[in-house]
């Protein structure tokens, strides 16, 4: 995952320090020559997922032991600084792990894990001086998302793959900030006899106007290969694709794929 912000682009790695990217320019009376420059942010942490809140970056995703279930928050304003002590874990149950960071939702921002919903709320991270009100709630326990890249927005609700109930179910799943909807039920069959849970974790979405998309791997696939669209009212449109889906977007009502 990476975020860009005051000209440059920040990579994290699952089980290395952050990698910054920056644009160095150098110039003579005549030319301009654009040249990228990177470096590593010491101390910074691994992970799989950054997003920002409340002024900070958060970080998680590691995919060294123990720290599967911890989020990491850079000092306020700075993808630079990353004290020892800014970090917080979930009680998680064994195997468990955490698989997203969603966009805030109602000013709150939830924490998936790949059987669990949660919620981050509150509006002050601690720091050296103040403890700090930031608190993780359980919303919902059982259902999960499988793919970082899956989590959308949409009208004050948010979207996502998950594998579904006990990774029994896998489906498109709306939570609007209280509780979890299943939203491809009319499709049941086809997402359990079809849909592939080994590969849920490559599902990655956008938004159609009003409907959540999202490309997902079909039994004898091994990439994405079916964008399965929902919207308010649960009505779902699928389409095959006979090539590998590795991107998407929209533009002026027409939707582009990366293949």
């Amino acid at each position: 995952d990476a975020v860009s912000t005051d000209g440059s682009l920040y990579i994290v790695s699952q089980s290395s320090p952050i990698f910054k990217i920056s644009q160095i320019n150098s110039s003579t009376t005549t030319l301009v020559n654009v040249m990228l420059g990177g470096s590593i942010i010491t101390g910074s942490p691994a992970g799989s997922m950054i997003k920002p809140h409340l002024d900070r970056f958060l970080v998680s995703g590691s995919s060294r032991i123990a720290d599967e279930n911890t989020v990491y928050f850079s000092s306020i304003n700075s993808l630079n600084t990353w004290p020892a002590a800014n970090f917080f874990e979930i009680f998680a149950q064994s195997g468990e792990r955490i698989t997203c960071i969603g966009d805030p939702i109602f000013g709150n921002v939830p924490l998936y894990t790949d059987r669990s919903v949660r919620i981050i709320t509150g509006s002050e991270y601690p720091d050296e001086e103040l403890p700090g009100n930031i608190n993780v709630r359980t919303v919902y326990e059982g259902i999960g998302c499988a793919s970082h890249r899956s989590v959308k927005n949409m009208k004050n609700r948010q979207y996502f793959f998950s594998f579904g109930e006990n990774k029994l179910v896998p489906g498109i799943y709306e939570f609007n900030g209280v509780s979890v909807k299943e939203k491809t039920k009319s499709i049941r069959r086809f997402m359990t006899d079809r849909v592939q849970n080994s590969t849920a974790t490559l599902a990655r979405a956008f938004i159609d106007n009003d409907k959540y998309c999202v490309a997902v791997a079909t039994k004898g696939w091994p990439f994405t290969d079916t964008i399965i669209c929902v919207d308010e009212g649960n009505r779902v449109v699928r389409f095959h694709s006979p090539f590998q889906i590795v991107g998407a977007d929209v533009d002026n009502g027409e939707i582009w794929l990366l293949a």
